[in-house]
Formats: structure tokens, C-alpha cells, sequence
């Protein structure tokens, strides 16, 4: 639950509300005063922090046997494929 309420307060914020309009269109969101590119490097950086932090302190310890493996490697592209990528409650259903 309190991963929920982060993710909603980050959606309401003004960089959540940047990360949808570049979402939404790419094309527009410069026209309203936002780098695109600056927003999509700041996503991707930090959600390749988080995931990798967790997954460090998930297995204690980062090798080759443990990251390489193709059910950890499937596991991401399985929970988006059943949530999808739209909306908060599809996310949470996706990781159950």
C-alpha cells in the first residue's frame, strides 16, 4: 500500500505529470516546455536504480548465475504483458 501511494503522489507531482505527457505525446510535450529526452534518461536511470537495488537486496549478493537467468529475465515482460502499461491497477495486477 505504501508503494501505491508513492507512485500515485509521483504521478501527481510535476515530473509525474511530465513522464504522462511525454507518454501521451512525444510530439506535443516540447510544445508545453518539456525535454523530452531529459525526462525519458531521468525514467529510465531511475528505474534502473530502483530495480537493481532491489534485486541486489533480493539475492544478497550479484552474479552471473543469479542475473542471467531466464525465468528472473521473463518475469518483468510477463507482469507488463498481463497489467499493461496504463493505469496503476492493471501494474498491481500484473505483479500478483
Amino acid at each position: 500500500m505504501p508503494t501505491a501511494l508513492a507512485i500515485r503522489a509521483l504521478m501527481r507531482s510535476r515530473y509525474g505529470l511530465a513522464l504522462i505527457a511525454v507518454r501521451d505525446d512525444e510530439m506535443a510535450a516540447p510544445a508545453n516546455g518539456i525535454d523530452t529526452l531529459k525526462v525519458k534518461v531521468a525514467a529510465f536511470a531511475g528505474s534502473a536504480f530502483i530495480a537493481g537495488s532491489l534485486y541486489t537486496y533480493y539475492i544478497f549478493h550479484v552474479g552471473p548465475d543469479s542475473v542471467f537467468d531466464l525465468d528472473w529475465m521473463l518475469l518483468p515482460l510477463m507482469m507488463t504483458v498481463v497489467g499493461g502499461t496504463g493505469g496503476l491497477l492493471g501494474l498491481i495486477l500484473g505483479a500478483l
